[in-house]
C-alpha cells in the first residue's frame, strides 16, 4: 500500500513555545500556528497546528514572535507528551513571510 505524507499550511504564530538542543545538539523549535478559515461576512473558524521545527530552519524564527505570518511545509508526525500523544507537523522547509497591509 502506497501513500503520502506531507502537509503545508500557512498562517500566523500564536504561540511561541519553547527552543531548546536535542540529545545531539541539534535546535529544536516548538511553536502553535494559528491557520483562519474565513467565509461568509462574519464567520470564521481557527485551527491551531502545532509545529516542530528542527535544524538550520530554527534560525529563521529568531525575530519571529507572536503574530508573525509563516508558511511551512513537512510531514505529519506523532510525539508523546506529558498529556500523552499529539500530532504535530515536523518543518521540513519554512519562509517567514511579509504580514500584509491592513491584517493584524
Amino acid at each position: 500500500m502506497a501513500g503520502m505524507n506531507c502537509g503545508v499550511v500557512l498562517g500566523t504564530i500564536s504561540k511561541y513555545g519553547i527552543t531548546h538542543s536535542d540529545h545531539d545538539g541539534t535546535p529544536v523549535a516548538s511553536l502553535t500556528l494559528a491557520v483562519t478559515e474565513r467565509w461568509g461576512d462574519e464567520d470564521e473558524s481557527v485551527q491551531y497546528i502545532p509545529l516542530e521545527v528542527r535544524g538550520r530552519e530554527t534560525q529563521k524564527l529568531t525575530d519571529a514572535g507572536p503574530g508573525t505570518l509563516l508558511l511551512a511545509s513537512g510531514r505529519w508526525a506523532r510525539r508523546q507528551r506529558k498529556s500523552g500523544w499529539e500530532t504535530v507537523m515536523a518543518v521540513r522547509e519554512l519562509d517567514v513571510l511579509p504580514t500584509p497591509v491592513g491584517v493584524a
